[in-house]
């Protein structure tokens, strides 16, 4: 009996793939709005990130990178519930010029999950594994499973092109400070509302869970580095939540997306198998 309630366990938590995050275990209802709710800012020239405040910087950087046209982002982590089950936890992203490639990976000896999301004009595409040895071995179906952009929507929320999935503005960030200034990089830290600033992210992690509604998120915070001329390097995830799929599991995250090649891609690798099945073509890179 105990080796089954911590697969369940297990199999609850590691569904929690990057950033999927949770509103207060309301019922789950459609996505309602689909615009972009981040807030951006535009820097004042012969300014640095010294002349602004830690909100200010986040909406400059948040800004900058939207403008760039392309980059990559690569996440590494864990999440472990209070059983002391960890799952490992991987995902990457390549944004170019209005093409979104996603693939999320969450392993343990219990649960093997991995998946590839690719967004290309109307084309919302994804694809699952066939096999899954490791963190680091996936073999991939030869077939993708078409959805319209409400569906998309409806499971993961929105298309992760942006600088965080967590909304990001006035009233969703609570608090925001500077840590340090080193080496020209600046680090700050965001302390974030567990409602507003998961109201697209939490759908992903009913559709990957399963689960009965939305989760309850306990605490959510980010740490940002970033350049004095607002290049993002990397951001840092703390949060702990609660999700419901036939029991209730608490489950902590830690995760680091680190970003790179910002405004320098030049190709998204995946788009030779995916623009196959794009409707049209793929969305020229």
């Amino acid at each position: 009996m105990a080796d089954k309630l911590l697969k369940l366990i297990a199999a609850v938590i590691s569904l929690s793939l990057v950033l999927t995050v949770s509103a207060c275990g309301d019922e789950i209802t459609p996505v309602s709005d689909d615009s972009d709710k981040g807030q951006y800012l535009n820097a004042e020239e012969d300014k640095t990130a010294a002349d602004y405040s830690a909100k200010e910087n986040l909406y400059i950087a948040a800004s900058k990178l939207a403008s760039a046209g392309g980059f990559r982002a690569e996440t590494e982590g864990e999440s472990r519930s209070l059983a002391g089950i960890t799952n490992a936890v991987r995902t990457r992203r390549i944004v170019l010029n209005g093409v979104v490639f996603k693939e999320s990976r969450s392993y343990s000896s219990l649960v093997k999950l991995a998946s590839q999301t690719y967004v290309s004009g109307e084309n919302y595409l994804v694809r699952d594994k066939k096999s899954m040895s490791s963190i680091d071995s996936v073999v991939w179906k030869d077939e993708v499973t078409r959805l319209t952009r409400s569906e998309f929507l409806n499971n993961y929320g929105l298309v992760q092109d942006g600088i965080s999935s967590y909304v990001l503005n006035d009233d969703t960030i609570l608090s925001a400070e500077k840590i340090s200034e080193e080496g020209g990089v600046f680090t700050f830290k965001y302390s974030l509302d567990t409602i507003k600033a998961t109201e697209k992210i939490k759908y992903e992690m009913v559709y990957s869970a399963g689960a009965s509604s939305f989760p309850e998120f306990k605490y959510a915070e980010m740490t940002v580095k970033m350049t004095a001329d607002w290049t993002v390097k990397s951001i840092h995830y703390d949060s702990e939540y609660v999700i419901t799929k036939i029991i209730k599991a608490t489950c902590t995250e830690s995760l680091t997306e680190t970003f790179y090649d910002i405004g320098k891609v030049t190709e998204i690798a995946e788009s030779e198998f995916f623009g196959s099945f794009c409707v049209g073509g793929a969305q020229s890179e």
